[in-house]
């Protein structure tokens, strides 16, 4: 039973990478209401990171049951089952402008000497997660990101 569950997941994962892949394209553009364009590439690869047998990776949710597509973490045991995800920060889009262009991802992720995953986003934004008590600490700007570079703002509170 447990090698049918381990080739299910297997393939599960190969068809998330596989319909992302697919998903994104250097020529997607979308356009607001103010006729302003904005394109997306497609998200940094960020490798995995494992901490005391447990590989950590970046997961892309769907808007309808995650509320959001990046900014999701997931954990996984040595069998590759997902043991637990969690929202690492919000990601909100904006209704008048195509989604994928908002989506923000990790761009980097490693492990700190003290056992937490440093991430940081496509915005710049640094986040802390201690994996043992799956909570989130913001820490700031890892660098100011250009105009040109900027992604959509989140939409005014």
């Amino acid at each position: 039973m447990n090698a049918r569950r381990l080739k299910v997941g297997v393939l599960l994962a190969a068809w998330t990478v596989l319909t992302i892949a697919c998903s994104y394209s250097e020529e997607s553009v979308a356009m607001n209401n103010d006729g302003l364009k904005a394109s997306r590439l497609p998200p940094a690869k960020i490798a995995p990171v494992t901490l005391d047998g447990v590989r950590y990776a970046q997961i892309a949710g769907k808007e309808a049951i995650d509320g959001q597509v990046g900014g999701l973490l997931a954990a996984y045991n040595l069998q590759g089952e997902v043991l637990w995800t969690m929202k690492v920060y919000d990601s909100r889009r904006r209704p008048e402008l195509e989604g994928d262009v908002q989506d923000v991802f990790f761009s980097e992720m490693s492990a700190e000497p003290d056992g937490r995953l440093r991430i940081v986003n496509e915005r710049g934004e640094i986040f802390l997660v201690d994996v043992k008590t799956r909570t989130v600490i913001a820490a700031g700007k890892a660098k100011p990101v250009d105009d040109e570079d900027a992604l959509i703002p989140p939409p005014a509170n």
